[in-house]
């Protein structure tokens, strides 16, 4: 089951105490572009397995980002590597969309993540309720829109919101 985006973002602010709104929009945009990244890699997999390549190959080509329509996610920046450390922090967020823009080539200066000071507990309920959400290509240009509109009520000033353009 999952909640209105709408409910999201309200949760997120919530958490938040509607302090450094955003870093939740940066985290967002790195889900949402893990999500579409993750859809795109299991649909070339599949491609490349019907075409008849091995495994083992296609676990090395599906690496590489000239397959790759959407943004291409490094390995250290994907979304389940995140979460699977042992606590995350505003440096693995910031480092994770920094390598996503560096191997994308693409024109984006994100904020120091040094002036974002978010409590452990806090950073960690905002973590585990942008997981529980599960994006797709099909509701992209709605949940931008939502996102987009939000920021604006929010006076929020983040480059990422463009990462879902590219």
């Amino acid at each position: 089951m999952s909640i209105p985006f709408e409910q999201l973002l309200s949760k997120c602010k919530e958490i938040t105490q509607g302090k450094h709104l955003f870093f939740v929009e940066d985290l967002l945009v790195l889900k949402i572009i893990n999500d579409l990244f993750e859809k795109e890699r299991r649909a070339i997999r599949e491609d490349f397995l019907l075409r008849g390549i091995c495994s083992k190959e296609v676990d090395g080509l599906i690496e590489e980002p000239a397959y790759f329509n959407g943004v291409y996610i490094p390995k250290t920046a994907r979304w389940h590597n995140l979460i699977g450390l042992q606590q995350v922090d505003r440096f693995d967020i910031y480092h994770a969309l920094n390598e996503i823009i560096e191997k994308n080539d693409v024109d984006l200066s994100l904020f120091n993540a040094k002036r974002v000071i978010i409590p452990t507990e806090q950073l960690s309920h905002l973590v585990e309720l942008v997981d529980f959400y599960n994006f797709s290509s099909e509701n992209i240009k709605e949940i931008y829109r939502i996102i987009h509109n939000w920021s604006q009520e929010n006076e929020i000033t983040s480059n990422t919101l463009m990462l879902l353009q590219s």
